[in-house]
């Protein structure tokens, strides 16, 4: 039986990291090998669903007082609570279907605030942990982490597990893309919020593909560096 391989993924801006999962993804069904969600950014953006809910329902309250609801429920100081809301608030009354997977501006940054600044300052191994925990759950799954954010949990993986993977995309299809030709319009802070967070330079890449990869092929990479790892 397969043992569990943890694959960090980087793509530069708007570049198609969702199409490199996808085939992967699509090759490892193939297999049957089944695949878990994104190890850092899936959790995040639960927590701060939760958040967003709870100062959906609670329209009438002040910022301090939902600041305060928050931060208990959530076991983090009322402060960064109250940062939250006064991050995500706004958004909320601007587009009341707003989630915690919407590509905004608002949204990232409270995804990084909460993640990077909250949880990590709690607990330096926070991210780390919920993700190597879920992976000694099974013996059958590929696990993706996929977030720039996160360096210090990339290295984890990269040390101890799978394959972190670089999706290089030529410049004229990133023109392409923000510009809207991919059907996802990028207002430009968008991008530059995007650009800061992308593992553009993150050095310790065990493989890096073009678009057209093969995909069968990049499988068979990863389970043999995860098991050499191992």
């Amino acid at each position: 039986m397969t043992e569990s391989v943890l694959v960090g993924i980087s793509g530069k801006i708007a570049s198609g990291k969702d199409y490199l999962t996808t085939k992967l993804v699509n090759s490892l069904s193939e297999r049957n090998l089944t695949y878990g969600q994104t190890a850092f950014a899936y959790p995040l953006k639960k927590e701060c669903d939760q958040i967003i809910n709870m100062i959906r329902i609670r329209p009438l309250l002040k910022d301090s007082e939902l600041a305060a609801i928050i931060a208990q429920l959530m076991d983090f100081e009322v402060e960064d609570g109250l940062r939250l809301v006064q991050i995500l608030r706004p958004e909320l009354l601007a587009n009341p279907d707003i989630t915690a997977y919407s590509r905004t501006v608002a949204v990232r940054s409270a995804l990084q605030i909460l993640g990077t600044e909250i949880r990590r300052r709690q607990n330096p191994a926070y991210w780390t942990d919920k993700f190597l925990r879920a992976a000694e759950l099974s013996r059958k799954d590929v696990f993706f982490a996929s977030d720039g954010r996160f360096p210090n949990e990339m290295d984890t993986i990269v040390d101890n597990y799978g394959a972190a993977i670089r999706l290089d995309i030529p410049e004229e299809i990133l023109k392409q893309r923000r510009e809207g030709r991919d059907d996802v319009i990028y207002t430009p802070e968008q991008l530059n919020h995007l650009s800061e967070t992308a593992l553009d330079d993150y050095p310790r890449f065990d493989i890096r593909v073009g678009v057209q990869f093969n995909a069968s092929e990049l499988v068979d990479q990863m389970l043999e560096i995860s098991v050499a790892k191992r």
